[in-house]
């Protein structure tokens, strides 16, 4: 398969395949834009700068910290309190969106 074609059954791996299916891209009409990249871009940085996991966003990593059983309480604050009331579902979307992107990724590398 060639990059930027065609849908295969494992998932969306272009960014104009993930844009067809309904996600957390939604939450920024331009999102294969160049300023939505910047900025997540710039999530991903201040990610990896706090807590030094690179290739994921901030939102990512409070949803991920939100599944323990016991979550730390800034998650519960940044994820429940104010991510998840801007947007229903925000951190668990944004986890698949950061896999959507790492895939996309790994299709490009092959």
């Amino acid at each position: 398969m060639t990059r930027g074609r065609g849908v295969s059954s494992k998932g969306p791996k272009t960014a104009h395949e993930l844009q067809s299916r309904p996600g957390p891209h939604m939450l920024l009409p331009m999102n294969n834009g160049y300023v939505f990249k910047v900025l997540i871009a710039l999530d991903m940085f201040a990610a990896s700068l706090i807590w030094r996991d690179s290739g994921v966003t901030i939102s990512s990593i409070a949803g991920l910290e939100l599944r323990k059983p016991t979550p730390a309480i800034w998650a519960i604050v940044l994820g429940r309190n104010i991510l998840n009331k801007i947007q229903a579902n925000h951190c668990e979307m944004a986890i698949a969106h950061d896999r959507a992107r790492a895939q996309e990724a790994l299709e490009i590398l092959k």
